[in-house]
């Protein structure tokens, strides 16, 4: 077994709105020993709602990306990420699409202080893709596969994870 400072530990949950749910959401953090990077996709969150109201013990970064339906006013979609306060690993964000992009990624590169192979860091992508557009699912698809073709060429010591809510996606069709 490798030693915690190799290896990150991470966490993905589908919150289906995540504003309510923060004190459960601790206890199992607590449960799972407080992993190092904590993915949430359908936030349901709007931009009233300001990141010191999302505030979880332990950890100091947040990266969010909302959705509103511009239809409906609907709060739907959303995904954010947490960073657990760390000496061993340090994260960076690489990527987050414009505010006029609907797609919902985020790139995130965590680069272990030591590592035990030729692997120099990871790229964890996080994508939500909302099953009500199964239209946009090719342009979806062809959008995370050249974004990983991109990750590769320019960082190939870099293990790359993929996760997130896809949906009426296929991910082993990448």
């Amino acid at each position: 077994m490798l030693p915690s400072d190799y290896v990150s530990s991470m966490f993905l949950s589908n919150a289906q709105s995540i504003r309510y749910k923060l004190d459960e959401l601790q206890a199992m953090l607590s449960i799972s020993k407080f992993p190092d990077l904590v993915m949430i996709t359908e936030t349901h969150l709007t931009s009233l709602i300001p990141d010191t109201s999302l505030y979880l013990n332990k950890y100091s970064f947040l990266i969010r990306r909302d959705t509103i339906l511009k239809e409906t006013d609907k709060q739907e979609g959303g995904i954010m990420l947490y960073i657990k306060r760390s000496r061993s690993i340090s994260f960076k964000q690489i990527f987050s699409c414009d505010s006029n992009d609907i797609r919902e990624v985020l790139l995130l590169r965590i680069v272990p202080n030591r590592s035990p192979t030729t692997i120099s860091g990871f790229k964890v992508r996080l994508a939500y893709h909302p099953f009500r557009d199964k239209q946009n699912e090719y342009e979806m698809k062809n959008y995370l596969r050249k974004g990983l073709d991109l990750i590769v060429k320019k960082h190939p010591n870099d293990a790359i994870i993929v996760c997130g809510d896809f949906n009426p996606l296929n991910p082993p069709s990448f």
